[in-house]
């Protein structure tokens, strides 16, 4: 999730995340700026709005188009 490119450039990639309410999240394209071991959750940006989010890794259903098992 964390990965940078050649160029040192973060990698792009699409999600679909759980919220604690059980509604499903699609983001299409996002870069991840953060991760934290301790609470077990990344922060990542949406593009193109830029927006800010925290996502909890135990909510991950899909990355890149593939089913997640955690």
């Amino acid at each position: 999730m964390e990965r940078l490119d050649k160029d040192r450039r973060r990698v792009v990639f699409s999600l679909q995340y759980v919220k604690e309410n059980g509604e499903k999240i699609e983001i299409p394209s996002a870069v991840c700026t953060s991760t934290f071991n301790a609470n077990d959750t990344a922060n990542i940006k949406l593009l193109p709005s830029q927006e800010l989010r925290t996502v909890s890794f135990m909510g991950i259903v899909r990355f890149n188009d593939e089913e997640v098992f955690v």
